[in-house]
């Protein structure tokens, strides 16, 4: 929960007296000054910025409204690259290769628009504090986040939803995206789950 503004002579959730109209105007003009803009800039950290913008002032209802997930955004605008990308490399190859070939294709895709690409992530089993490698692979992972896997199959069954939300959930990751190349139209084979 974002904290309040310590300049409380400008913050409409300080104000202790009624307040009129004219009062709640005069609040919103100044809560948009550059100097107030400036203070809340500055009190934000790099964890805040991520999570929600903290200081972002609307009239006297608070910090709550107009407030947004910068992190959530940024997941979306990262799967959204992929998805361009995958659209590019379907309609680029058509359907019909193999798996790594397409792999392989959207990673060089995926680096060529700047976004960190690691391709067979590793991803352990701890259980009760114990490590346990057993060769479980990510296909791609896209800037930390976004889990890919690439399919080249006829038709998506629930088997393979479940192993990308296992994926997810053993990697502590927020998103995942399977794409199934072999789909006559992309759209088609694109799943995404979160986690």
């Amino acid at each position: 929960m974002p904290s309040a503004c310590k300049i409380e002579r400008w913050c409409p959730c300080a104000e202790r007296e009624p307040v009129t109209l004219r009062r709640i105007r005069a609040l919103r003009f100044k809560a948009r000054s550059r100097q107030h803009q400036q203070h809340c800039d500055a009190e934000m950290t790099p964890q805040r910025e991520l999570t929600a913008r903290a200081f972002y002032h609307r009239g006297h209802r608070g910090h709550r409204e107009g407030t947004v997930n910068f992190k959530q955004e940024q997941l979306n605008h990262t799967t959204g690259q992929v998805l361009d990308a995958a659209i590019k490399v379907h309609s680029a190859l058509g359907p019909g290769l193999l798996e790594s070939a397409y792999k392989a294709c959207l990673a060089y895709e995926l680096r060529k628009r700047g976004l960190h690409v690691a391709l067979e992530v590793d991803v352990p089993i701890i259980y009760d504090g114990f490590r346990i490698e057993l060769g479980f692979r990510i296909d791609l992972l896209v800037e930390h986040a976004v889990v890919v896997e690439v399919k080249a199959i006829s038709k998506v069954l629930p088997v393979h939803e479940a192993q990308l939300l296992s994926h997810l959930k053993l990697g502590h990751y927020p998103i995942g995206l399977m794409i199934n190349f072999h789909a006559r139209r992309l759209k088609d084979g694109i799943t995404r789950l979160a986690n």
